[in-house]
């Protein structure tokens, strides 16, 4: 057994030796985030620790009656507004979480509020006058919008095709989207989709999918 022999038995035991003790310092590091992981996600989703930071954001300061397509019980305990844009592929994934939320609690009104208006350049080329049209024609509104936000194209006349109206432009249509036009200029609304629970804005540490841990 020569000097060379001894060195290299005695480092290939060290080089055994530390990588054993360092798989096991990463196993307790990684039990330990998760646990922590864990208790974050108890303290978060907890429903008194979420309505402590609703009320601290910031509140709808304006008048949101009568106007917006409503979704869900309209005399439900907890309002939810959502402001989108119909061409915003954020919108259509919010969309789809509170289409969800609302069908699986009867117990919440959601109000979709659009953030152009009647006298908006392009207005026409959106669909919100359609949406309007069929709301009043009694439509199942979760189905109109969800038709609406996966279309890879999305053209207001082809999509009509689907879901055909008997009129455009009404004076109650263009009330309707002209009162949203002005909530989203009244609450200086700067990115879609921004949500409001219960008169407070979401706190930015929660997305719409944590919502149905927490309702």
């Amino acid at each position: 057994m020569t000097p060379e022999t001894l060195c290299c038995v005695f480092v290939s035991m060290f080089l055994s030796a530390l990588g054993v003790f360092l798989l096991w310092k990463f196993g307790i590091i990684l039990e330990r985030s998760e646990e922590s992981e864990h208790s974050l996600s108890k303290i978060k989703y907890d429903r008194a620790v979420f309505e402590a930071l609703l009320r601290k954001e910031r509140k709808v300061s304006v008048p949101i009656e009568g106007f917006g397509i409503t979704l869900g019980n309209p005399n439900g305990m907890m309002h939810i507004i959502e402001v989108c844009n119909p061409f915003c592929g954020h919108c259509g994934k919010a969309q789809k979480e509170l289409s969800k939320l609302v069908k699986n609690n009867s117990n919440i009104c959601l109000q979709i509020i659009f953030v152009s208006g009647p006298t908006n350049v392009g207005y026409d080329h959106t669909p919100v006058d359609t949406f309007l049209t069929l709301q009043k024609e009694a439509e199942d509104m979760s189905t109109v919008l969800n038709d609406w936000f996966p279309l890879s194209v999305k053209n207001v006349e082809e999509y009509e095709k689907l879901h055909p109206v008997k009129s455009h432009r009404s004076k109650d249509n263009d009330d309707n989207a002209q009162r949203m036009s002005e909530f989203c200029d009244a609450m200086k609304i700067t990115h879609t989709p921004t949500i409001f629970i219960d008169g407070y804005e979401m706190p930015r540490l929660y997305n719409v999918g944590d919502l149905k841990y927490i309702i």
